[in-house]
């Protein structure tokens, strides 16, 4: 805990703060003159040098943030495409990494991961030409439901051998979280059953990130972007689905179980299995990029 005491147009402002890994909190003290002060203060926020804009400076708490950015490349096995399988995007062992590059005074205030964009790139091991549909769901499997968690879906066609797209959060996950190598979690299905014998490998996905580890749960975030965003070069190839903000939904076509799924990679059963059935899809929600 901090503890100073402040000598301020002739009050007393005696400051206690704390902050680690459990969260952060001020108390401030103040004499009887700054206390009337602050009971008769009129909020002006035009004002710039008033009562309050010299409380909020002498408040002002630090803002800590560390930034890395990670490329991450993974080969798929035929028989990891079946949606039973998953890759997560995003696991406490990555970030335990970036959290012992921080000087260990700053590194116990850290609290959360926001996530400022991720690129994934699928992209095929066979010849172009080959039809291949696929889709992929990415989901926050934190949530019980999962229609909740789920973030978006991408449908498209490997037969141009590739399929790129975006994607930013647009929030920040605790690092406390139990189910935290969950909450970013990537599905996908090869909707063809006739292509590779088993043992070879149909296709890798490479994903780069930035990743901002830091210690308070607000600040600047991508606002003028969408959740998803499809390259332009695979605009005509791909097309997503993805949930409204309001009245979130996943299609009727895509079907949703609650049963064994397994990490790629890991020997865990995560709890969410997703099938995808028919192709035609009622509601698409088309990002054209200019």
């Amino acid at each position: 805990m901090n503890k100073e005491i402040q000598e301020k147009e002739n009050s007393v402002q005696i400051l206690e703060t704390e902050e680690d890994h459990r969260g952060y909190a001020l108390k401030a003290t103040f004499d009887g003159e700054t206390f009337r002060k602050i009971q008769g203060l009129k909020l002006n926020l035009k004002v710039k040098d008033n009562l309050l804009s010299r409380m909020q400076r002498v408040f002002l708490r630090d803002k800590i943030s560390y930034h890395e950015y990670q490329e991450i490349e993974k080969v798929i096995e035929i028989t990891q495409t079946t949606g039973k399988h998953k890759l997560n995007l995003l696991t406490k062992p990555m970030i335990d990494q970036i959290l012992r590059k921080i000087p260990e005074k700053k590194r116990k205030k850290m609290n959360y991961v926001h996530l400022g964009g991720i690129q994934i790139l699928v992209k095929s091991t066979f010849k172009e030409g080959i039809n291949c549909p696929i889709v992929i769901n990415l989901s926050d499997e934190r949530f019980i439901n999962a229609r909740e968690g789920n973030l978006g879906i991408v449908e498209g066609n490997l037969a141009y051998t590739k399929l790129l797209f975006t994607y930013y959060p647009k929030y920040c996950i605790s690092l406390k979280d139990a189910d935290f190598n969950d909450a970013l979690s990537l599905h996908f299905q090869i909707k063809r059953n006739d292509l590779f014998k088993p043992g070879n490998h149909i296709m890798s996905i490479y994903y780069q990130a930035l990743y901002t580890v830091t210690n308070s749960n607000y600040g600047k975030v991508y606002k003028n972007k969408g959740m998803i965003e499809i390259d332009q070069e695979c605009a005509g190839i791909a097309r997503i689905v993805e949930a409204e903000v309001q009245q979130a939904h996943i299609p009727d076509e895509y079907e949703i179980r609650f049963g064994k799924t397994q990490e790629i990679g890991s020997t865990s059963n995560p709890r969410l299995s997703i099938e995808y059935g028919r192709i035609l899809l009622e509601k698409v929600y088309l990002i054209d990029i200019l």
